[in-house]
């Protein structure tokens, strides 16, 4: 999904890559991999939740 958003910018589909991310709900490996997809679509500055995000999800 972050590929083809990468190639074609959709903000919806980067706004629903971020919610992944966020969303406790979700398997480990889906917010990691949302995670990673998120910072290759954005040039924001890695909100310090991401970062606690892929630290606690990496361990």
């Amino acid at each position: 999904m972050a590929e083809s958003t990468r190639a074609h910018p959709h903000r919806t589909d980067t706004a629903w890559i971020r919610a992944l991310w966020q969303d406790r709900a979700q398997a480990p490996e889906v917010r990691l991999a949302a995670a990673i997809s998120w910072l290759c679509l954005t040039n924001e500055p890695a909100p310090h939740a991401l970062r606690t995000t892929i630290d606690t999800l990496a361990t």
